[in-house]
């Protein structure tokens, strides 16, 4: 049920944020840090299996799509931060703002 749901509810969902991006609407961004949050979320969850049982000695079994998932986190968590970053506003540009 779970793939399902990724399968028919999420991939479609962040297909139409990719086109919005390319696209250039005023929503993709905004829309894209939700998508990377849910990327994180996700794949976070999928790994803290083998890493668990790598800190804990246990048998760790990946597989052919390991490597993949890997990078997209890695990705992910940059493209998010760096997104993060351009949102959160930086002292030349709030300088007379309220005073």
């Amino acid at each position: 049920p779970v793939f399902v749901l990724d399968l028919v509810v999420v991939l479609p969902a962040l297909a139409a944020v990719g086109v919005l991006l390319l696209r250039r609407h005023r929503l993709g961004g905004p829309l894209a840090v939700v998508a990377l949050v849910k990327i994180l979320t996700l794949f976070g969850a999928l790994w803290a299996g083998p890493a668990y049982a790598l800190v804990t000695g246990g048998p760790v079994a990946l597989g052919p799509d390991a490597g993949p998932s890997l990078l997209l986190l890695a990705v992910s968590a940059w493209l998010l931060r760096r997104w993060w970053g351009a949102l959160t506003p930086t002292n030349g540009n709030n300088e007379g703002a309220g005073s």
